[in-house]
């Protein structure tokens, strides 16, 4: 099965993937009503709110990489593409992040320092194919080695701190 497999089929069941994604921006805000405005760090609703965070961004990030990839590197054309798969997850994505920014700091959710650094890991890896992709040629005819070197010296240091944020050491959330 490939990933244009995958999508073909998420995109045959558009009423089934809205409503998933739809689920964690409707909890987000749902419970600002339940516990209020700035309350969403204490126990347990701080559990429930890292669940959403990363069950919303894990889907919307790799919409946008799917956009990005189709956009800059297969130069294809945004309007062929299925909106519900490909536009709708950043939407969902953004609109959660709002919900649970006006309930909580996203410091104090469990696991939103590695999930930050998963996706600064996730866009500097996927510069950094672009810029190789696009300057394969272009590096033996306009661009000096030097400033190619600079460039990767830039998105590996970003990729590296990426990963360590991930990958830290996990740090217990604040009681209050």
């Amino acid at each position: 099965m490939t990933i244009a497999e995958v999508i073909e089929g998420l995109a045959r069941h558009p009423a089934l993937v809205g409503g998933v994604l739809s689920l964690p921006p409707v909890l987000a805000w749902a419970l600002l009503f339940v516990h209020g405005v700035g309350r969403g760090d204490l126990k347990p609703w701080r559990y429930v709110h890292a669940v959403l965070l990363h069950a919303t961004v894990f889907p919307g990030v790799l919409a946008l990489l799917l956009l990005g990839y189709e956009l800059l590197m297969r130069r294809g054309d945004l309007l062929a593409l299925n909106l519900i798969v490909c536009f709708y997850p950043p939407v969902a994505m953004a609109l959660t992040l709002a919900g649970i920014r006006r309930a909580a700091a996203f410091e104090s959710l469990p696991g939103a320092g590695r999930l930050r650094g998963f996706v600064i890991s996730v866009v500097a890896a996927f510069f950094l194919a672009l810029v190789a992709m696009r300057t394969a040629i272009r590096l033996v005819f306009f661009q000096s080695v030097w400033m190619f070197l600079v460039f990767v010296a830039i998105l590996y240091a970003f990729v590296r701190w990426g990963l360590r944020a991930a990958f830290q050491g996990r740090q217990p959330p604040r009681d209050h």
